[in-house]
């Protein structure tokens, strides 16, 4: 029987199986594999206004689904599954998650490139060798009802894990800021403009008692210097960001902050360029959309992108005698980050401010469950640490970086997005394909090419060597 179009094929046909089949194998599994694979699902972080919202409490029990809720599940569910199951199945289902999401996103572009077609064939080619691995199962079973039957089976191989931990508390922090519940007008934004935030005064913060309530914050060290270069760099140079050591403290105190206030805001709004040439805006704010992504600097070679999360939106009327400007005051608005890789709260980099005109796009950053959690990032009770639903103090140790999350995400790092800036996405390093022997000289000249790599979590945020993390499964009893 012929399906009508590519969603009942795909997100309620092929996925939809899938799923269901790997919530078979969880079952068989036991050892609470259903429940950590619900809370994790639950802790994801939404993106954009309708693209990945925030997913139900139970997830596994697929109730009053559709399409778009299947197609959220493979776009977040490589990072939710991993550790799950035991070596190699583990491995073998992230796999097939990471060729179902790719050969999705490739399936429903609206724009096509050489490159993309042949990526496109290449992972049809490894779905139907993965399709003919799933059919060796069927000849075990007695053909009446395969699919359950394959999960018991699957299930017999798979050791069981010993799961400790307890569950933490979620405590109020200090919030910088502006709640969801107060209103700000924010009117259209023009096409034309790379980024939007509201010219409001409601909402201000008088630095001199903000930052004296903070004294004891690791995160608010060194705020009013970073801010005084941040804003002097711009006035200097405004092509360009400083390095953060371009002024003496003389002229860092010449600066002038009107009333010594800066202006809280809850939305930044930033227009960018689809890949198929199309105008697209990503609405981002500290709560619910606050990371971001920004081209690394010229001479890093390890990774085209930059990320980080948004503390705070800000704006402040600046006054410069620095450069014998006029001394009229000029709004400059800016961002607090929390930079990621993640560092810990004494690396003089791991906040900072930037200027939004740098901000290619939203970006969206998925815990590495498996990973688990560490205590080293901020020491105490902080603003810089955002709502995440962990305990006090406690921050993930890793984040994934989802490609597959639009599209147009998928596109920039293929590198192929014809309205996009192009950047080079260096090889990933892979000590058995460089000993691998190299292929006969008769080899099929058609061979398609591998498929982008699936991008590494963000490295662990201690300098030093740290001791084997352990999963996040371990940690907590769901």
């Amino acid at each position: 029987m012929l399906v009508p179009d590519f969603m009942h094929e795909f997100e309620l046909g092929v996925f939809k199986s899938f799923f269901i089949h790997l919530l078979h194998i969880l079952y068989a599994h036991g050892n609470s594999s259903i429940a950590h694979l619900n809370k994790r699902f639950r802790l994801i972080p939404m993106f954009d206004r309708s693209t990945i919202r925030r997913f139900m409490t139970n997830m596994s029990a697929l109730k009053k689904m559709a399409a778009w809720n299947y197609q959220c599940i493979f776009l977040c569910a490589m990072p939710v599954v991993e550790g799950l199951l035991p070596e190699p199945h583990n491995s073998i289902v992230l796999d097939v998650l990471f060729m179902l999401a790719e050969f999705h996103t490739l399936a429903k572009l609206k724009m096509h490139t050489d490159l993309t077609i042949e990526v496109l064939r290449s992972a049809t080619k490894e779905g139907e060798l993965e399709h003919q691995h799933v059919k060796h199962f069927y000849i075990w079973t007695n053909k009446n009802r395969a699919a359950k039957l394959n999960a018991r089976l699957f299930g017999k191989t798979v050791a069981t894990p010993n799961l400790q931990g307890h569950r933490g508390k979620t405590v109020k922090k200090t919030k910088i800021y502006v709640p969801f519940a107060e209103s700000e007008a924010l009117p259209y934004t023009s096409p034309e403009q790379h980024h939007h935030i509201s010219g409001s005064h409601n909402f201000s913060l008088h630095l001199p008692s903000w930052l004296a309530e903070h004294h004891d914050d690791p995160a608010v060290e060194n705020f009013l210097p970073k801010l005084q270069e941040h804003v002097l760099s711009r006035l200097s140079h405004p092509e360009r960001t400083g390095n953060g050591n371009e002024f003496t403290l003389g002229q860092r105190y010449q600066l002038a902050l009107k009333n010594q206030r800066i202006y809280r805001h809850k939305i930044l709004r930033i227009n960018y360029t689809s890949y198929d040439m199309q105008r697209g805006q990503d609405c981002l704010n500290p709560h619910t959309h606050s990371d971001v992504m920004t081209l690394a600097p010229e001479d890093d070679t390890n990774h085209p992108f930059l990320y980080a999360q948004i503390l705070g939106i800000f704006h402040a009327d600046v006054v410069d005698t620095v450069h014998g400007a006029n001394p009229k005051p000029q709004a400059m608005d800016f961002l607090w980050l929390f930079c990621v890789e993640f560092l810990p709260d004494n690396d003089p980099n791991a906040f900072g401010f930037l200027n939004p005109d740098e901000v290619i796009r939203g970006a969206h950053l998925i815990p590495a469950f498996a990973q688990g959690k560490t205590k080293d990032l901020l020491a105490t009770a902080s603003v810089g640490r955002l709502p995440s639903g962990l305990s006090t103090n406690e921050d993930w140790r890793y984040y994934y970086v989802n490609f597959f999350v639009d599209r147009g995400m998928y596109m920039r790092y293929l590198s192929s997005g014809v309205g996009h800036y192009q950047v080079e996405i260096p090889p990933e390093d892979d000590a058995e394909a460089d000993n691998a022997p190299a292929p006969a000289p008769d080899s099929d000249k058609d061979e398609f090419p591998p498929t982008i790599p699936l991008p590494q979590a963000i490295p662990p945020p201690s300098p030093e060597a740290a001791a084997p993390p352990l999963p996040e499964d371990q940690e907590d009893q769901a």
